[in-house]
């Protein structure tokens, strides 16, 4: 039987750092969102309840950038105790012993898991005009297209103007739920949002770095990713000082 040996991208640091970017642009969209959408009195402190499921390292960012925009009544679940913990140490709501009371107590629910836990019968169970988005990557997020063809909800509108990234849709109980990004895990498609940050981009450059060494023959361990991290985080941070130096000097000429 042949072995095949396989070393795992997961828990490099440039996906720490991308994580860390994801939840907080996540975070500001739905801030944005809620601020902006009519339906929701124009700020976070208007909302009901916001509900996140899954506290690692995205879930956890998107809270804090929510808590940080205003949102102050943030419940949480996870299924490790460990982050629940975690959760209660920060001060959030740790009232939640599964999914369903994140769905049936929240009009605003984040999903930071790896596998998307909301079941096709929980969007009958969710509050009119909730606002769902998804903190995983593209591969994880909502399933809408499935969820069309079975018939568990019908999609009504888009925003015409482009301005709000959000898509109405409505359940077999005529509610009408908000999907973020139409169900898609935000990325630097929506940059224009006040998160243009390269460190997304990061563990796609690794990935296709430690591809190429690969085709090339070359042997791949745990110490060479952290060699090539090295490398990638020397050069962004490299050009990120290069650019603020340039700016810097801009401005203190501009004031001259």
């Amino acid at each position: 039987m042949a072995h095949i040996g396989y070393v795992s991208l997961a828990e490099a640091r440039t996906k720490r750092f991308a994580d860390y970017s994801c939840g907080r642009l996540v975070g500001e969209i739905c801030s944005f969102v809620v601020q902006q959408f009519s339906g929701f009195g124009g700020h976070l402190r208007g909302i009901g309840q916001v509900g996140i499921i899954g506290f690692g390292r995205l879930g956890s960012n998107a809270a804090d950038q929510m808590k940080n925009s205003g949102a102050h009544n943030i419940m949480v679940y996870d299924r490790d105790p460990e982050k629940m913990i975690e959760a209660q140490q920060k001060e959030y709501n740790v009232q939640a012993s599964r999914v369903e009371d994140i769905v049936e107590r929240c009009n605003v629910i984040l999903v930071g898991c790896d596998t998307a836990p909301l079941t096709p019968r929980m969007y009958d169970r969710m509050h009119d005009r909730t606002i769902l988005a998804t903190v995983t990557s593209p591969d994880d997020a909502l399933d809408i297209q499935t969820l069309i063809h079975r018939g568990h909800i019908v999609r009504e509108e888009e925003q015409p103007d482009g301005s709000i990234p959000i898509t109405t849709y409505r359940t077999r109980q005529n509610h009408h739920i908000h999907l973020i990004c139409d169900g898609n895990a935000p990325n630097l498609k929506y940059s224009a949002f006040g998160a243009d940050d390269p460190t997304l981009a990061m563990p796609l450059i690794l990935q296709a770095t430690v591809g190429y060494e690969m085709a090339r023959g070359h042997a791949i361990s745990s110490e060479r990713i952290g060699q090539l991290e090295r490398q990638m985080m020397s050069h962004y941070l490299r050009i990120y000082q290069a650019v603020a130096a340039e700016t810097e000097d801009y401005w203190h000429g501009r004031l001259r």
